[in-house]
């Protein structure tokens, strides 16, 4: 999800029309690479307004534990 405010301090500041909207990130060589596409509805001017861009399907993560606390449980009666 990406979140910004459509107002002149962002260069904006009026309303945006429906239609493609993508996203692109520098690599660590400087160069631009796409990260996301969505469909862009219309925003009105001076407005919070935040895009899905889509989930990750090529993500692979690892747990780690780095902290454990076992407490006793106690029954009631």
């Amino acid at each position: 999800m990406r979140e910004f405010v459509n107002a002149e301090t962002n260069h904006l500041g009026m309303a945006l029309p429906k239609g493609k909207l993508r996203f692109y990130r520098r690599d660590a060589d400087g160069q631009l690479e796409f990260t996301a596409r969505t469909r862009l509805t219309t925003r009105r001017a001076m407005r919070q307004s935040g895009v899905f861009t889509g989930s990750s399907f090529d993500l692979v993560g690892e747990r780690k534990r780095t902290d454990f606390r076992w407490t006793r449980r106690t029954t009631g009666g």
